[in-house]
């Protein structure tokens, strides 16, 4: 699943701004928001309840979990980061420093 917008103008032709709008959203929103918005169209298309209509055509699974034995480790991230998310990142990282001692 790979979550994006879409700018119209008036719901079917894009938008002339759709690249710099797209650009600027993805510049705000940061991995929360898009987990946010993976969760939510999970729960969307797979909750069901008695008064949920079925399709037998189309249905959707819950969502998979599993865990990794890697990542990316936050110095290379932060050598990456933009200014305003690396001030953030620092914030956190001597927040959460505290909170160790």
């Amino acid at each position: 699943m790979t979550p994006t917008y879409h700018f119209t103008s008036d719901g079917k032709i894009p938008s002339k701004f759709r690249e710099s709008y797209l650009s600027g959203i993805k510049r705000i929103e940061k991995h929360a928001a898009v987990t946010g918005n993976v969760l939510f169209w999970s729960h969307f298309l797979t909750a069901r309840d008695l008064f949920s209509k079925t399709s037998s055509f189309l249905t959707f699974a819950e969502l998979l979990e599993f865990s990794v034995d890697f990542g990316i480790h936050d110095e290379d991230w932060l050598d990456k980061a933009e200014d305003e998310e690396k001030d953030r990142l620092l914030e956190q990282n001597s927040a959460e420093q505290l909170l160790l001692v």
